[in-house]
């Protein structure tokens, strides 16, 4: 087998198969939502198993692995009693995904400045722009505390 296009002297094959796929999706459209339509529809005494074990034997066919599916499973938990309580998603994600980043840059600052605590403040304000950022995070952390704490003192009070 040759690798390549599959119309032979075309290098326009990626474009007509996606124009066929198009095409193909146009048609089917009204099929299609008629079956989403039924899934939805389900119980969900039949639904939540069916995805539950399709999630536990998709997550064990990546890796061949039941660590995958005990992390699956922890990550499962731990998200349903996060929705639970109250907490919310969007910073939980952000700090997942931005947290090994500012980890890693907050250790190259530090070993720029030879691990100086000092010098390493003294960076986050020397700089206009930093001591515009670094005013501005506590002022916002300085009026969230003083609201809740007015918030508390309003429920005791009531």
């Amino acid at each position: 087998m040759q690798a390549g296009s599959f119309f032979p002297g075309s290098h326009y094959s990626s474009i007509y198969a996606m124009a066929g796929d198009d095409c193909s999706l146009f048609f089917d459209l009204d099929d299609l939502t008629e079956k989403q339509q039924a899934i939805v529809q389900c119980p969900k005494g039949i639904l939540l198993p069916l995805i539950f074990v399709l999630c536990v034997v998709g997550t064990y066919a990546i890796q061949n692995s039941l660590i995958d599916v005990y992390w699956m499973l922890g990550c499962g938990f731990l998200g349903y009693f996060l929705k639970r309580y109250g907490f919310q998603v969007a910073p939980i994600i952000l700090g997942i995904i931005l947290g090994p980043l500012m980890d890693v840059s907050f250790r190259r600052a530090a070993l720029s400045v030879q691990n100086d605590i000092s010098q390493l403040l003294w960076e986050f304000v020397s700089n206009p722009v930093s001591l515009v950022l670094t005013s501005a995070i506590f002022v916002l952390l300085i009026t969230s505390v003083i609201k809740s704490r007015q918030q508390k003192a309003a429920e005791r009070a009531d």
